[in-house]
């Protein structure tokens, strides 16, 4: 109940300080809607001083009451999750820097739509730059942006500008080895493909080499069937003829395929 009444606070101060604004003197610039400048400022001061105090769990909470399709409620939830996000970086809220008046020190521009203050707070860590845009949203003076920004030295922002530039031509490095490993691996594609081209001619080969084998072998046994034959048939007629069958001459010997008798 607390967070809630919390929240109703913090609106409340938004619409008085806006009431009064649009019913304040207003100084005569390039903005084409009224405004008073000191309002604006105390605005951003009251809103900034009022988030401070809020733990994480209560913005988290004003956020979800907020509606993304209202520019004013979509500006403010943002901006919420910006000095949550600047309170983790930088600390917890200290103070703004003042003038010698005593009043916080702020910068103001405008153009005919919308007026811009900045301001910078200190915070336990590091100084965050805090903007805020105004500007009429449905005939009403409304925030239509609000920022946290931390502040960092430019030795900070140089070794962040330098690690991120690391970190992209890494990446880019970590990609130009990679191509380079997967074309390096096509010669390896070719030489394996001209393998197994090989390896299937080889086996062709060595089909047609066992063929010719084969075919070889059955003309020297039946080379040899035809020796041994000429040998009997020589001594079956030197027999008969009670002659030596060294004068004998076979001149060719024909195989009959089919050896049924006739």
């Amino acid at each position: 109940m607390k967070k809630i009444k919390k929240i109703l606070v913090f609106m409340c101060v938004l619409t008085c300080v806006f009431a009064l604004t649009a019913c304040g003197n207003s100084k005569a610039k390039k903005a084409s809607f009224d405004y008073t400048e000191s309002d604006l400022v105390s605005a951003v001061t009251t809103n900034t001083e009022t988030v401070a105090e809020w733990e994480d769990k209560t913005i988290d909470d004003a956020m979800e009451q907020y509606d993304d399709s209202d520019e004013s409620e979509a500006a403010l939830k943002k901006g919420l999750e910006q000095f949550k996000a600047a309170r983790k970086e930088a600390g917890e809220f200290v103070g703004f820097y003042l003038d010698k008046d005593e009043n916080p020190k702020y910068t103001l521009t405008e153009d005919t739509d919308s007026v811009t203050i900045k301001l910078k707070a200190q915070f336990k860590k590091r100084d965050v730059n805090i903007t805020y845009t105004f500007g009429m949203i449905d005939k009403n003076l409304s925030i239509t942006s609000m920022t946290y920004e931390p502040k960092y030295t430019i030795g900070e922002t140089m070794k962040k500008a330098a690690l991120n530039t690391v970190m992209g031509m890494g990446t880019v490095i970590i990609v130009l080895v990679f191509l380079s490993l997967l074309i390096g691996l096509f010669k390896y594609v070719g030489k394996a493909e001209k393998a197994i081209a090989n390896k299937k001619n080889s086996k062709k080969d060595t089909a047609v080499d066992n063929t010719v084998e084969q075919i070889t072998t059955k003309e020297e046994i039946e080379t040899t069937n035809d020796e041994e034959l000429v040998a009997v048939i020589t001594a079956a007629i030197a027999a008969s003829s009670q002659t030596s069958g060294d004068g004998f001459v076979v001149r060719s010997i024909k195989r009959v395929q089919n050896r049924n008798w006739k």
